[in-house]
């Protein structure tokens, strides 16, 4: 069986606010140590290998619509990751403080070198969920590894939100399925900002790792009794959900193809 990140399903709950408590950056930094663990209990990680894992300075140039004016904008946006040992630091420092993890040092005063042991919170998400309903959402390890210094944190969490989104039976027969949160929800859920959450998609398509499918207005009457047009959300067809996509799980049993 191919290995796989665990991510619990409560985090992308958008009453849960997880990500009010930690960054997309930090979302990275835990999805590493996650892979990391695997079926261990524990792993021992320095500093300078999180940053090399992580750290990337990318540029994309992208065209992005503007769906009221109907006028495409080109933009430049430039991906930077964990890039210096400060930031790495301010980040696993976040994740132990807000018990996402557990760490054998006190990660501000620990060299970049030294090595420190950490584990996961298991009591974390169970209070949240006292059924144990939720699940997870399973991501390939190496999508995690092929793909982060490219589409960086950010982009690397919304795609875990999409993948967790995707429904393979929405659409007609012949669909691939798609997930179909607005822009907005995505910004909310994880705490980044519309204009953010935009550019990143694009990124994703660029890299297609997902594609868009920019869905058409309805005509509607407002509070006002103005007829006014509202956007529906886009289908965002997430690859690594389709069966024969080289990163694709068995254990996510979707029926349709890629």
């Amino acid at each position: 069986m191919k290995q796989f990140i665990k991510i619990d399903n409560q985090l992308f709950k958008l009453n849960n606010e997880y990500f009010k408590r930690i960054s997309t950056e930090s979302f990275a930094i835990y999805c590493y140590i996650i892979m990391k663990i695997g079926p261990n209990s524990f792993v021992d990680l320095s500093i300078k290998q999180i940053q090399q894992f992580l750290e990337t300075k990318i540029d994309y140039d992208l065209t992005i619509k503007d769906k009221k004016d109907k006028t495409d904008k080109k933009i430049n946006v430039k991906v930077k990751n964990l890039n210096d040992t400060r930031t790495v630091k301010k980040h696993l420092d976040n994740l132990v403080s807000q018990e996402f993890i557990v760490a054998d040092k006190d990660i501000k005063i620990v060299n970049v070198g030294d090595f420190i042991i950490f584990s996961l919170n298991e009591e974390l998400f169970k209070q949240e969920d006292e059924e144990k309903t939720s699940g997870f959402t399973p991501i390939n390890v190496d999508l995690f590894k092929d793909e982060i210094k490219n589409i960086g944190c950010t982009g690397w969490t919304i795609l875990c939100l999409l993948t967790n989104l995707f429904n393979p039976n929405f659409g007609q027969e012949s669909c691939e399925g798609f997930a179909n949160p607005s822009e907005e929800y995505i910004s909310k859920v994880l705490d980044v900002g519309l204009t953010t959450t935009k550019k990143y998609l694009k990124i994703l398509e660029k890299k297609k790792l997902i594609k868009i499918e920019e869905q058409p207005s309805i005509k509607v009457i407002n509070k006002y009794g103005e007829e006014t047009d509202q956007y529906l959300p886009n289908h965002y067809i997430v690859k690594n959900r389709l069966i024969g996509n080289k990163y694709y799980l068995d254990l996510n049993k979707d029926k349709k193809s890629a």
